[in-house]
């Protein structure tokens, strides 16, 4: 979770935020250091001291780390209390233990252990490197992740052996990966994923491919037993991921790698081992990238022909269109496009290429059949060819056919922010439109199943054509609170007197039936709103009932007294 030094509070828990605040006020933030330019550490006491360790780029916090056991969100106490101390100054805050007398200044850690190890001898050195290797799994897979390659062959076994002894570390001891160990999970194979990026940018791609295939194997397997709720181990997998599509992509990738991508790619798909998961078909795709001819290109298409859901069987049709286009005849083309009109992604190209074309016969001819096959079960597909249709109908400038398709949209769409009822009333003569309208609120009425959503549409109508007395019989209808507010804006200047009486009924009810200071201060908010519409007799009215009849309800008492 990355951090804005400026906004912290407002991204942290509450709670969390309360009890560092109140750490930091007690004076438990102590040996605050400098170990590197940007990388800070501290120590945090309490039941037991805690190493908070902070790396701060133009002023966010871009990691933070805590060795407290808490696992149930990505900050901790500690390390909140640790920002309250270095942001002490700018939120004028003081610590309440006596001010210790100011010492000099240390050097920071790092001039520290540079100026030890320049006089420490190199025996003296190793054995202490080796004994808290033999100690600490973490400190020897750091170790070992960071100095490996010096001694060792670098391919894939050496990365997948690096990876599995990191996961294994930071499994318990049920093989599951807690929260507070994904923390140790995650930097240490934030150094594996830099060593990629360096791979990349020096265009070492065969060092690349097998950090990167094997860092998507393993995390694939590892994903199934850790807590990924922060979304870490999805973070490594899309680097991954994204890293062979760039290596597939360069133009520097000699043809021996090319061809060996090539086939791990179909090797991999064909094991299944990302069944299941996005990057199973993405492990294709990188392949498409890598195809070279028509013997590649069968190869690929036949693995996207066994795809194992609707989904994938969409976006692998895509796949397979793209690779006719570049290798296959114009023929093979069409037939395919033909066979697979179903697809929604392949109708909408083809929609939008006959538009572009000015066939816009063949582009109805699409939009209607697409109508006829997805209105039982792909509704909201239904709505996407009618947007077409009303935009083929603008183009030919179709008045009757506009008004058509505006008139279905403005009832069946509800995602678009497009002004269906304005493009109906551009296009329908004056005369005709109060009589067409009513024929609409009339069919609405009628045909609609669902009554709040015809409500919702009516009143639409209504304040369109700012009918204000049908507004508000409307309102009558359906009466409120909220409601009531959210018609106040149209109404207030003919029925301010209504509205007032309105509000008034519904409190007594209100404050009747729901007893808390949240719903107090609602009641109060709506006081508040009848006050501005000119009801300042009817709120001390019932700001007077309601202190004799609940005279023991408190929090009611005091959120009436700031009325």
């Amino acid at each position: 979770m990355k951090i804005p030094l400026n906004s912290f509070e407002q991204l942290i828990d509450e709670t969390i935020l309360k009890r560092g605040l109140e750490y930091f006020e007690q004076g438990y933030v102590s040996e605050f250091t400098t170990i590197a330019t940007n990388e800070f550490q501290a120590i945090v006491e309490g039941s037991e001291d805690y190493t908070i360790n902070l790396i701060i780029e133009n002023d966010i916090v871009v990691s933070h780390y805590c060795n407290c056991p808490y696992d149930f969100g990505p900050v901790c106490k500690h390390e909140a209390a640790v920002l309250f101390y270095m942001l002490q100054n700018e939120l004028n805050l003081s610590e309440n233990k006596p001010k210790r007398k100011k010492e000099q200044k240390k050097p920071t850690i790092e001039n520290q252990i540079k100026t030890i190890l320049h006089s420490l001898d190199q025996d003296a050195l190793q054995k202490f490197i080796i004994e808290q290797c033999k100690q600490d799994k973490k400190f020897r897979n750091y170790f070992l992740l960071t100095f490996g390659h010096i001694d060792q062959k670098l391919d894939a076994d050496f990365y997948r052996n690096q990876i599995k002894e990191i996961v294994k570390a930071a499994s318990g001891k049920h093989g599951f990966i807690d929260w507070h160990n994904m923390k140790y999970l995650t930097r240490v194979l934030e150094t594996l994923v830099e060593k990629l990026e360096s791979y990349k940018l020096s265009n070492n791609f065969q060092q690349a491919f097998f950090l990167s295939a094997v860092l998507l194997e393993e995390m694939t397997k590892t994903i199934q037993n850790a807590d990924d709720s922060n979304g870490d181990i999805g973070y490594f997998v899309d680097t991954a991921v994204e890293a062979l599509h760039d290596i597939a992509s360069s133009d520097n990738l000699d043809a021996t790698l090319k061809k060996e991508i090539f086939e791990y790619c179909i090797q991999i798909y064909n094991k299944k081992l990302f069944s299941g998961w996005d990057w199973h078909l993405g492990i294709l795709e990188v392949a498409e990238k890598l195809a070279e001819n028509e013997t590649d290109v069968d190869l690929l298409i036949s693995c996207l022909n066994k795809t194992e859901s609707d989904y994938q069987s969409e976006r692998a049709q895509m796949a397979i269109l793209r690779l006719l286009q570049q290798y296959k005849t114009q023929k093979e083309v069409s037939q395919f496009i033909e066979a697979n009109l179903s697809n929604s992604r392949i109708r909408k190209t083809e929609i939008q290429k006959a538009i572009e074309d000015k066939n816009f016969e063949y582009a109805k001819k699409l939009c209607k059949n697409g109508i006829e096959t997805d209105k039982i079960s792909k509704t909201g597909l239904v709505i996407d060819w009618y947007r077409f249709l009303l935009k083929i109908a603008q183009i030919q400038k179709d008045v009757s056919e506009i008004v058509k398709q505006a008139t279905y949209l403005f009832v069946n769409d509800s995602r678009s922010e497009e002004d269906y009822f304005e493009i109906m009333r551009e296009n329908t003569p004056a005369e005709r439109w109060n009589s067409d309208i009513e024929k609409l609120i009339n069919h609405i009425q009628t045909q609609s199943k669902n009554t709040w959503s015809a409500r919702g549409l009516i009143r639409k109508i209504y304040i369109k054509q700012q009918w204000w007395n049908r507004l508000f019989e409307l309102l009558k209808q359906t009466e409120s609170l909220e409601n009531i507010e959210t018609e106040e804006q149209y109404l207030a200047k003919d029925y301010a007197s209504e509205l007032i009486q309105m509000y008034s009924t519904r409190l007594t009810k209100y404050v009747d039936k729901f007893i808390g200071r949240e719903h107090y201060q609602k009641a109060c908010r709506y006081l508040r709103q009848m006050k501005k519409l000119g009801g300042e007799t009817e709120v001390n009215r019932l700001i007077d009932y309601f202190r004799k009849t609940y005279p023991m309800r408190k929090a009611l008492l005091d959120e009436l007294n700031k009325v």
